[in-house]
This record gives structure tokens, C-alpha cells and sequence, in this order.
């Protein structure tokens, strides 16, 4: 469905204003859903609407190996746990235990920020939102926030000064068998190749392709602690200080989602559809925070609590 944008204008959370002291820039969050403020929820306002599939687990990962050698008795046990069929050979067992996760579709609006997105899922799935999350998704688009530095994506911290101070080479060849493996995975990992040590080191400050959101499922606003190596000369950026059109998701995409560190519940999220629609959500309360979002389906499937994980 596609029609005009509404005159109402998106929030531009890639502006860039100076401080008090007009030094560090830092992201603008001073209009945080004041654009929601002039939409009623009776008005023909058109807007972007995001279609989203949200799972407990992530359907592409393979199965620990712990549960592939398990005894069909103890399969059926964790499939009967999640209400679902235990019928077939062991191979069905094992391939309907991976792919056939709880799931919550949602409609949301795209003017809203991740930090909502993640709280509306939370709330569909009876999860309280009272810790912290991180959202991995492909960084798109002129916003910087969450983009890590090349170098340091593909290498990490210890490898990646090695490759900024001329000292690794991009010729696998001139590597041992373990150190050659070892770089060859972490440039999988992040979907690059060889040549992208050569990148790194002319272009230290190139992002890589990945963008990491971090905050609080219930205040927009939290800042998790920096961690080791976080740049020094950006302020972090929580998943409530920008929004899904800023962050330039599409169709298809899918975001990786840790919540509660420490326990690391992981959720995938997945974009199934981006559309125009001639009207807006209504807006609605979740954990007490206006959001402009709707469910659409709950699966069957028995989402665990956290203390069952």
C-alpha cells in the first residue's frame, strides 16, 4: 500500500548540536516523540508502518549439540514444553525444536525507536522490562550512532591495533594454519575478506556493517556502563535516542537481540514488511509509555519466562 508522507515531520536524530561548552557534539533527543503530540488518533495522517516478527531464539542457528545427541524421549520433553507436535523421526524432532520458536508479530510505527519496539515485545511475551538490551542490525544510512569502527568490528581490539600499526598483512599465506583460521572467522563473522585488512589501515575511521543500539527496556533514556574500548570522542547512544527511519531498516532485515546481560536471552527479530499507510496507529500504553504500535498475532507456541530459560 503505498500514499503521500504526511506533512507531520520525522524528528531528524541525526541532527548535531553543540553543548554548553560548544565542544563535543552529541545527538539531538530533546524532541524525544514529540512529532506523536500532533497526530490524532481519528486523523488521516499518513506514516511508515514497520511489520515485525519477534522470536525467542533465532530459527538459523543450529541446535546445541547437547540437545542433537539427546534421546528422543528428551526432545519430545522440550517440544511438549512448548505445546507443539511430537510426531516423526528424530531429524523432524530436532529440525521443528530449532525452527518452529515462539514468535509475536507486530505492527509499529517507524517514527518510533527501538527501545520501543523492544518493550512492546516484551510486553506481548509477559517479560518484565526492567533490564538492559543490545540490538545488532546492518548499519545503514548517514546516521553513525551504534556503527563500530571497521578495524576494530572485523579484528577486535587485540588483533585490530596490530592491523592499524602496519604489523598483519591481507596475504593469508604469510599466516600459520591456526592464525590464518582464526582471522578467517572473524572476517566471516562480519562479511568481509582479506582485502579489508588493507581497508582498515587506510581508512581508520571507516565504520563497519554492523550497529549496535544499547539501553533499558523500560527507560528510553538508560545508558548501559562504556565498556573497554568504546571511543572515546563519541557519546554512547541508547536505543531510545534514535528511530527505526533513522536507523534505515528494510524488508528482510533481521536485528539480533540480547536482553538481560548476564542471563543473555537471545531474540531475533525480523522485518517483514515496510509500508506506506494513508493512516496512523493508535497510540497506546505499554509499561505505562505511549507507543504507537499494534499486535497482529501471538503464536501458540508457549513463550518460556525468564526463570524457565
Amino acid at each position: 500500500m503505498s500514499g503521500k508522507r504526511s506533512p507531520i515531520n520525522e524528528p531528524d536524530h541525526n541532527k548535531e548540536e553543540g553543548d554548553h561548552d560548544g565542544n563535543k557534539k552529541r545527538l539531538k533527543t530533546t524532541e524525544f516523540r514529540g512529532w506523536s503530540k500532533d497526530i490524532s488518533d481519528n486523523s488521516k495522517s499518513s506514516s511508515t508502518v514497520y511489520t515485525f516478527k519477534c522470536m525467542f531464539g533465532d530459527p538459523s542457528k543450529p541446535l546445541p549439540s547437547s540437545i542433537k545427541t539427546s534421546k528422543v524421549s528428551r526432545i519430545k520433553e522440550l517440544l511438549q514444553f512448548r505445546k507443539l507436535p511430537t510426531d516423526g523421526s528424530k531429524k523432524v524432532l530436532l529440525d521443528r525444536l530449532q525452527t518452529d520458536l515462539p514468535f509475536v508479530i507486530l505492527e509499529i510505527d517507524s517514527r518510533e525507536c527501538i527501545q520501543r519496539l523492544v518493550s512492546s515485545f516484551l510486553y506481548h511475551i509477559k517479560w518484565d522490562p526492567t533490564h538492559l538490551f543490545e540490538c545488532k542490525m546492518p548499519a545503514r544510512g548517514p546516521l553513525r550512532a551504534g556503527a563500530g569502527k571497521l578495524w576494530c568490528e572485523i579484528f577486535g581490539t587485540d588483533i585490530g591495533m596490530m592491523v592499524q600499526m602496519g604489523q598483519a598483512s591481507s596475504d593469508p599465506s604469510t599466516y600459520t594454519e591456526r592464525q590464518r583460521k582464526r582471522h578467517q572467522d572473524r572476517l566471516d563473522a562480519a562479511g568481509l575478506d582479506w582485502s579489508d585488512f588493507d581497508r582498515a589501515k587506510r581508512e581508520p575511521n571507516a565504520r563497519g556493517k554492523w550497529r549496535k543500539l544499547q539501553g533499558s527496556g523500560f527507560d528510553p533514556h538508560t545508558k548501559p556502563p562504556r565498556g573497554w574500548g568504546d571511543d572515546d570522542d563519541e557519546e554512547p547512544v541508547t536505543g531510545g535516542a534514535v528511530s527505526l527511519h533513522a536507523v534505515a531498516i528494510e524488508k528482510g532485515d533481521k536485528i539480533h537481540m540480547t536482553y538481560d546481560f548476564g542471563k543473555n536471552h537471545k531474540f531475533s527479530i525480523i522485518a517483514l514488511e515496510k509500508q506506506e499507510r494513508q493512516t496512523s496507529l493508535a497510540e497506546v500504553k505499554i509499561f505505562g509509555l505511549e507507543t504507537r504500535v499494534s499486535l497482529v498475532e501471538k503464536s501458540k507456541i508457549k513463550m518460556p519466562k525468564k526463570h524457565e530459560c
